[in-house]
């Protein structure tokens, strides 16, 4: 009975949340890269990235997360103009793995969590950025086709 529950409670707080729906969560005001660090080799993304007037994306991952590296398959789809950041979230530049951050236009390490402040709950979560830097869409949970027709592609056309 005592692994039931230990397995239910850790299923629970192990899983992302969410259907890729409107960005209630998220605060209104732009994403900064406050409390994240630049990681050593890589090239970072900065505040000004972040409110640049065209639509961008922000895929917040880990190192250990191994559904994350499946995600950026789905992340080279999208149109060259449309720059891709990576947020290694309760990642330190430790952990950051040069193969999967070599497919992003920018990579910072959020050691600390400080996308909660963002509104991200877990890993993988995928925000669409509009020209302000305001989070217009996000993708809570694996990134799938689907997601890209239903979330993120549309958000990217606003």
């Amino acid at each position: 009975m005592n692994w039931a529950i230990f397995l239910a409670l850790a299923v629970y707080l192990l899983a992302p949340v969410g259907n890729g729906g409107p960005p209630e969560a998220v605060p209104a005001a732009p994403m900064t890269v406050a409390g994240t660090q630049t990681l050593p080799g890589l090239p970072a993304f900065s505040n000004a990235d972040l409110i640049a007037p065209w639509p961008k994306v922000v895929h917040v991952t880990a190192s250990w997360c191994t559904t994350c590296r499946d995600e950026v398959r789905w992340l080279a789809t999208l149109p060259d103009d449309v720059p891709v950041f990576r947020l290694g979230w309760r990642d330190g530049a430790e952990g950051a793995t040069a193969p999967l951050d070599a497919a992003y236009d920018g990579a910072r390490a959020d050691p600390d969590g400080a996308a909660a402040g963002w509104g991200v709950t877990g890993i993988p979560e995928t925000l669409v950025l509009g020209p302000e830097g305001a989070v217009v869409a996000r993708h809570l949970g694996t990134l799938t086709e689907a997601a890209m027709t239903r979330t993120v592609l549309p958000a990217l056309e606003r």
